[in-house]
């Protein structure tokens, strides 16, 4: 492997693990922790150190690399869209599955944010998807 060819694949890698790393961001720290902000009892603000977390940011970090290293190949498309059902599940689960309740004095309150959950699991997807197909017939 050349030298450009090989510092073009890591360059490729660290954009896949930083995008990996900012789905866990969003999915894994900042959804749970507005939610918590917004007074549900359901969603606490997650440990950062704890095992479960590590393990989300290890998953979503290999999807990110792995569909940037795939990006122009036939594998691009399925890792997209793996990575974006992968993080709408986590968000799904760390937010009870859409139904978040909370106090507000002595009154319990329900909110149901499932269609949010939903837009966002079908706009995630066709960004998946198009991202996906327009990396196969670009060459990069």
């Amino acid at each position: 492997m050349s030298r450009g060819r090989a510092s073009r694949a890591a360059w490729i890698a660290v954009r896949g693990v930083i995008s990996g790393f900012l789905y866990y961001l969003v999915y894994v720290i900042a959804l749970p922790l507005l939610a918590t902000a917004a007074g549900t009892q359901q969603a606490p603000a997650p440990p950062f150190a704890s095992k479960e977390y590590l393990a989300y940011l290890a998953v979503l970090t290999a999807l990110g690399a792995g569909a940037a290293l795939a990006r122009g190949t036939p594998a691009a498309l399925p890792l997209n869209i793996l990575t974006s059902i992968v993080s709408w599940l986590l968000a799904y689960t760390l937010l009870t599955g859409g139904i978040l309740h909370g106090s507000l004095g002595d009154t319990t309150v329900t909110v149901d944010i499932r269609p949010l959950l939903y837009a966002a699991l079908i706009l995630g997807l066709l960004y998946s998807t198009a991202s996906g197909l327009e990396s196969m017939t670009t060459n990069q």
